[in-house]
């Protein structure tokens, strides 16, 4: 529960898409009393930035799928070392799963370009779709 989701693959063994998986849904499932004992404290009407919620209490994801601008703002607050680039790397792997889980659940994906304001139309119909 206390590992960064980029870092809980470490649990299940070598970096690979599988471990990855099984980490996020690993600290997903440790944070679900949390998140659901949130969302009923303010009747559901919460935003959060966070890629461990279940699909089910969200609106949309918003992804990176270039990978050099996904890496550049991955370290914008990071120093770059093997550590981290291996949590970049389990990064884009759970990116690869939230976007399938994404469209399997039919939520809205935004690609995030860097332009904020490229994507807040979306986002706030998104939102709007979603509390309704």
């Amino acid at each position: 529960m206390y590992e960064y989701t980029t870092k809980a693959w470490r649990k299940f063994g070598p970096l690979n898409y599988k471990n990855v998986v099984k980490g996020l849904v690993g600290i997903r499932q440790a944070f679900k009393p949390f998140i659901e004992q949130e969302l009923a404290r303010y009747n559901g009407n919460v935003i959060a930035e966070a890629v461990f919620v279940e699909p089910s209490a969200s609106a949309i994801l918003i992804t990176n799928s270039d990978e050099e601008l996904h890496y550049n703002n991955f370290f914008v607050h990071r120093k770059h070392n093997k550590d981290a680039d291996l949590q970049f790397q389990a990064a884009r792997l759970m990116q690869d799963f939230l976007v399938q889980e994404a469209k399997e659940k039919g939520l809205t994906i935004v690609e995030n370009n860097g332009a904020i304001e490229d994507s807040t139309t979306v986002i706030i119909a998104a939102v709007a779709k979603f509390v309704q």
